[in-house]
Formats: structure tokens, C-alpha cells, sequence
């Protein structure tokens, strides 16, 4: 599935609510430089053909920037998502936190999520208006039946 293919799909989604909208592919260490605070919209991770996950937000650079990005234990399912695909890397690195406390593991972990999507591309459906909740999640659910990110788990 090609970052093209993913921004077509989450464009068509995200239009049901939107008059103006526009489509940005970046990575975690970019978006701060091209994402507004405060702008809602639909986004998904991308590697390759995989699409790994499929999100929305009232404000994007908060959920996607700091929140998944910095790999925020426990701040949003996004992140948790993100575990399940590395847990059996966390597992093989057993070694490596097994004598550390609660906090030194969950550091431990986070770097390794942190590293994982630092390999990915985050394509954004930005919304210039302010569409309401129930329109953007289902313009997520949309995007989510149509590319399928969890079929990789």
C-alpha cells in the first residue's frame, strides 16, 4: 500500500467532514515543523506497504507529536498498539530491564517504541475546519476498514 494510496484514503474519509483539508506525509522528527497546534484531522503510520496504524485527533501534534512520537506509555492506545507489534523485541531484550524498576522499564520500552517509529512515515489529513467528534471518528473508522492497519498483528 503506498503512502499515495494511504493519503487518497484518508482524504476521501476525512472529506465527509471537511470543506479544506490538506494531505502532509512527514515522521516524528518533522512534525513539529509542519503541523499547527490544535488542527484535527486523521493519520496513520506508514512503512513501506504496511500501514501500522490509523488514528484521529482533535489536535493532531499533541496525540501524534508528543504523545505516540514520544511513546507515552499509557497515554493513548496508539502507543499500546505500537507494544504489541515490538513485544516480542521487548521480550528478546529481557536481559536488558528484567532487574530495572517499574519506571527504568517503561524508559526502556519507550526507546525501543521511540526507535521503531522513527523508522516510519505519519501521513496527516489535516482539517481546516473544526469538524465534530462523532464525523471524525467516523471518518477514522472509514480509514481504518479501508486499510486494515492491524492485519500485521
Amino acid at each position: 500500500m503506498s503512502v499515495f494510496y494511504v493519503s487518497e484514503i484518508l482524504r476521501d474519509c476525512l472529506s465527509k467532514c471537511c470543506s479544506y483539508w490538506r494531505i502532509l506525509e512527514t515522521n516524528c522528527s518533522e512534525i513539529k515543523k509542519v503541523v499547527k497546534y490544535g488542527v484535527s484531522g486523521l493519520y496513520a503510520f506508514v512503512d513501506g506497504e504496511t500501514v501500522y496504524y490509523v488514528g484521529r485527533s482533535e489536535n493532531i501534534l499533541r496525540r501524534v507529536g508528543v504523545e505516540h512520537c514520544r511513546a507515552h506509555i499509557g497515554s493513548s492506545e496508539g502507543v499500546v498498539i505500537f507494544l504489541m507489534y515490538l513485544l516480542d523485541q521487548v521480550c528478546s531484550n529481557r536481559e536488558g530491564w528484567i532487574n530495572l524498576h517499574v519506571v527504568e522499564r517503561e524508559k526502556v520500552v519507550s526507546e525501543i517504541i521511540r526507535k521503531f517509529l522513527a523508522k516510519l512515515k505519519i501521513v496527516i489529513a489535516l482539517c481546516s475546519d473544526k469538524p465534530s467528534r462523532k464525523c471524525l471518528a467516523e471518518a477514522e473508522e472509514c480509514a481504518k476498514i479501508k486499510l486494515a492497519p492491524y492485519s500485521t498483528l
